[in-house]
């Protein structure tokens, strides 16, 4: 029987860059990035925040992206190990 999702948490505020560690026995984890702005638009990996997102084995890098109501974007990379 696989293992449940890990949920991981991302406020969004003013980083650039983050890492985390997870078991070697984890195969994916949700994650739920957040923002002081409500009206933004959060993607993870290019997906709808939320989705379960598969780990590799070694490092997996996932990318949040940031769409604000003022249309700029930016973006961070999570590194897991």
């Amino acid at each position: 029987m696989e293992r449940p999702s890990y949920l991981m948490r991302v406020e969004m505020v003013e980083v650039t860059a983050a890492t985390g560690t997870v078991s070697c026995s984890t195969t994916s984890i949700t994650v739920l990035p957040v923002a002081d702005d409500d009206s933004c638009q959060i993607t993870v990996n290019g997906n709808k925040r939320g989705t379960v997102t598969a780990l590799n084995v070694g490092a997996t890098l996932v990318r949040l992206e940031v769409k604000s109501s003022d249309g700029s974007n930016s973006q961070v990379d999570v590194r897991l190990c």
